[in-house]
């Protein structure tokens, strides 16, 4: 569990990516990294799902 501001992020959650290169794509939350307010995600890349890893401020709730 992570929070964002007043937003909280917890394994599954869908959330759309708002900064970077994968601006725009919807994601699911995998895993929260609070000490390093980073977060993994999944997100499906030409048919195929792949981690990322971002930052809790690129990401908001869908």
């Amino acid at each position: 569990m992570a929070i964002n501001g007043d937003t909280l992020f917890e394994r599954g959650d869908k959330v759309r990516i708002i900064d970077g290169p994968y601006r725009g794509f919807e994601a699911l939350v995998d895993e929260t990294l609070p000490q390093q307010g980073l977060m993994n995600v999944y997100v499906r890349l030409h048919g195929r799902l792949t981690r990322l890893e971002l930052a809790y401020a690129q990401v908001r709730h869908l």
